[in-house]
């Protein structure tokens, strides 16, 4: 029987973009263990962004 996925999928979101521009780029995909998932961490990295052109925080979203 196979195991069941111990990981999820993610994106990050700039936040510089989300307030200044209303735009939420989401630039970055990533997984997520489920044991941060149950503790209700949101996940915060700075992360280069292409649209402002500048290293900002990228904060968890929801994948569409």
């Amino acid at each position: 029987m196979a195991k069941k996925k111990s990981k999820s999928d993610i994106s990050l979101i700039c936040q510089e973009c989300l307030t200044k521009k209303k735009t939420s780029h989401r630039n970055y995909r990533t997984t997520k263990t489920k044991g941060i998932q149950t503790q209700n961490l949101k996940l915060n990295l700075r992360k280069y962004c292409k649209f402002c052109q500048k290293t900002q925080s990228h904060k968890e979203g929801a994948v569409k």
